[in-house]
This record gives structure tokens, C-alpha cells and sequence, in this order.
């Protein structure tokens, strides 16, 4: 995803890629995968808070997800559905905002509905609108209203991209009294469900084309608001290994990668981010069509073009400009055997200038001797220029030599 401000043409990059690969086993593969653990047959515990199951059988129960890390908002979510408390999630794209709340829906069997909203999502689509038939006309729920009724978890994604209408909804039922007037209805109140929660999501303000600055009035009706950030580096290998079968290295690898290309963003050298979300495509496609053509398709290709350079060349660091893996680069290494190369360098040159002034320690003792003959006019002109030019390439030399040592000594 790309933000739409930033620096541009900021081509040095800052990279981290100097620890060593972790040992990871099929065990600690799964060590960080959060679990539900049963109270009885109507509770179970996750995150150390006690969550009812869903007692009705219904609609729209997810299945087949997971979640490596993230104990911490995991519990303060969970804790937020007990205590029935609105939650604001905020956090880049793909930094599983939208998975946390799916994954409790799932262990505690309940309905999960999701609404992306835009700039053309209308309140019709959001509430509900009035519909005709042959028989007249009718009111036909919107996505709020029909998860209001039925009890359903509704997630808002995107709210700071929302338009204004959607938000003035959203505010009486966000209230204490919590509830929906249908003027369209002749003033219907609907009031939700008891099992009913709402949660919304957002990517940072500005950073993303058609979102806006959310209104400290709107904020407040929010008791719960978590930022999140993407997972520990652990737990990053381990969800792209839950969700793909490639080797562990290339799982690091790009984990890696990607984490030296969030620093150059967060640091604004350039405009593109890679999530978890890109990180398992990646993997997913490398698995038929190898790591090469995986990351064309699904990195590089989606680069805007003053950031595809910057990030071809992390890229390469991790996987070879063709795609082909190779082996990280341990940075403490290579800047050790930089210090040894240019100490041995150091030492050549220094002897090269012990040799120099030898030189000219000799050239100045010879013309001390010889002087007298050039000034008496002994010597021939020609003589006299040849040694002006050999003195003169002496001392020159010298100069870069003194010269190269400062820049040597700079290095250090």
C-alpha cells in the first residue's frame, strides 16, 4: 500500500538484516498460536478473559482462522467484547486488525459481519433503505441494522474513510442509550441485540488516498482504542509458516526483508509498505511458481515508480536480483573483514610511504651535494629540469599518500 505523502528520491535505505536466523523446530513453530482454552460447555478463555459462547445457531460464523502473537490486544479485545465496549483499531494495512476480532468470533461461534466503508458506501447501504415490489413498497435492512437485529459482530473497516452521513449514524448509536432512529420508517427506534458488538478499524490519517482526520467528538464515543503495530519478527516467521509450506530460510528471508523496508518507510525514505498479508501471498505463490516470479508479482509490481530501485535493491540483499535465495548477510561479519581489508591496506601504503620519504630523504641529501655544481652551472639545464621533475612527483606523491592515510583514519 501506498501513502500519499512522503519523501521522494531518498534512494539510501536503512537495513537491519545483521542477526542470525533463529532455530525454529515444528514445535516452536506453533509455540505463539493463540488458543482458546474451554471453561465448560458455555465459556471459553482466551487472552485470560471468560467469554460466553453463542448459545443460537447462526449466520456468518467464521472458520479457519489463526493468530501467532498479539496476547496483548487479543486479551484487551476480548475483554472489550465481555464488558460490551465499542473498540477503534488503528494500524497500518494488513497489520491483522481485521483478523483479531474474526479469530474471537470464531471461538466463540458468532456471527461476524464485515463493512468496508468509502467515499460511496451511502447510508442506504449502511442502514436501510425503502424497496418496491409488485406488492408495494417495503423496507429492506441495511448491513447495521441486519447485525443489530440478529446479534451479529460488526466490523467497520476503513471508518476515517466513511462519509460524514455514515458517521452521524454512528454517533446516537455509539451513545450510552445505543440506538438507531429510522426516520425513512416513521421514527422507528431500533435498539441492538444483546449479543450485538461493533468494532472499527483504521489506517493512520493521511497516509492513505481518501481517508481524513477522524473528529475528537467521534473519538470519545470509542472507550477502547488500540494501536497496532505489525508482529514481533518471531512471530511474523511463524504466521507465514502456518499459512505456507516454503522452507524456513525463505521464510525468514523475506520476514527480514520486509522489516528492513518498514524502517525505510517509517522513516520516510520511501512511500511503499509490505504487510503480513504480502508476506504470505508472496509465500502462497513462491510455492508453484517459484520465489522469483512471487516477488515480481507480488512486492515489486506494486511499487510506485521512484520506490521500485529502493526496493529492488533490499530485495536483492535477501533473494539475488533474479529471485533466487541467498544467504543473509551477517553485517557484524562483512564489517569486520572491511576493518581487516583496510588495515592491511593501511599497511602497504604505509610502507609504501616509508619507501617515498627513503626516496627523498636520499634525493634531498644528493641535491645538498650536488647544488653547488647546478649553481656554478656544471650541470646541464636539461639535467637540472629532469631532477626539478623527479623531486617535484616525490613530493606529490607523498602528498596523496599523507592524504589517503587521513581518509583511511576517517574510515575507522
Amino acid at each position: 500500500m501506498s501513502r500519499t505523502k512522503g519523501a521522494k528520491n531518498k534512494p539510501k535505505l536503512s537495513v537491519t538484516g545483521d542477526q542470525p536466523m533463529p532455530e525454529t523446530t515444528q514445535e516452536t513453530k506453533t509455540e505463539n498460536i493463540q488458543t482458546a482454552q474451554p471453561v465448560d460447555n458455555t465459556h471459553v478463555k482466551i487472552g485470560g478473559i471468560d467469554l460466553e459462547i453463542q448459545s443460537r445457531k447462526l449466520g456468518y460464523v467464521p472458520s479457519g482462522q489463526t493468530i501467532t502473537g498479539y496476547s496483548e490486544e487479543i486479551s484487551r479485545i476480548a475483554y472489550a467484547i465481555k464488558t460490551n465496549k465499542a473498540v477503534l483499531m488503528i494500524g497500518e494495512t494488513g497489520v491483522g486488525k481485521t483478523a483479531l476480532v474474526r479469530y474471537l468470533a470464531q471461538e466463540t461461534k458468532n456471527g461476524f459481519r464485515r463493512l468496508n466503508l468509502n467515499g460511496q458506501t451511502t447510508v442506504d447501504e449502511f442502514v436501510g433503505k425503502i424497496m418496491l415490489n409488485d406488492k408495494g413498497t417495503f423496507w429492506q435492512d441495511g448491513v447495521l441494522l441486519d447485525a443489530m437485529r440478529n446479534g451479529y459482530w460488526l466490523l467497520l473497516d476503513e471508518i476515517n474513510a466513511a462519509l460524514p452521513e455514515i458517521l452521524f449514524v454512528l454517533h446516537s448509536l455509539l451513545d450510552d442509550d445505543g440506538y438507531v432512529v429510522l426516520a425513512e420508517k416513521d421514527g422507528e427506534v431500533v435498539k441492538p441485540h444483546k449479543d450485538f458488538r461493533i468494532f472499527a478499524t483504521m489506517n493512520p490519517s493521511g497516509r492513505y488516498v481518501g481517508t481524513k482526520e477522524l473528529n475528537k467528538a467521534f473519538l470519545s464515543r470509542f472507550p477502547m482504542i488500540l494501536q497496532l503495530d505489525f508482529p514481533q519478527e518471531k512471530h511474523e516467521i511463524d504466521i507465514v509458516k502456518v499459512y505456507s509450506k516454503i522452507d524456513q530460510k525463505e521464510v525468514y528471508n523475506l520476514v527480514r526483508m520486509a522489516n528492513d523496508l518498514r524502517q525505510s518507510y517509517k522513516k520516510g525514505e520511501i512511500n511503499f509498505l509490505i504487510s503480513t498479508r504480502d508476506l504470505i501471498n508472496c509465500a502462497k505463490i513462491s510455492e508453484d511458481i517459484g520465489m522469483k516470479e512471487a516477488i515480481q508479482l507480488s512486492i515489486l509490481n506494486r511499487c510506485e515508480e521512484e520506490d521500485g530501485k529502493a526496493v529492488g535493491t533490499v530485495v536483492a540483499l535477501y533473494f539475488g536480483k533474479t529471485g533466487q535465495r541467498v544467504n543473509v548477510v551477517n553485517f557484524e561479519e562483512e564489517y569486520k573483514r572491511s576493518n581487516e581489508r583496510i588495515e592491511q591496506a593501511k599497511k602497504s601504503f604505509e610502507g609504501m610511504i616509508g619507501a617515498i620519504r627513503s626516496s627523498q630523504k636520499f634525493t634531498n641529501e644528493f641535491f645538498v651535494k650536488i647544488k653547488p655544481a647546478m649553481d656554478s652551472g656544471f650541470m646541464g639545464e636539461a639535467v637540472k629540469e629532469a631532477y626539478g621533475k623527479v623531486y617535484t612527483t616525490i613530493e606529490t606523491t607523498d602528498r596523496m599518500c599523507e592524504d589517503f592515510t587521513q581518509q583511511v583514519k576517517a574510515w575507522k
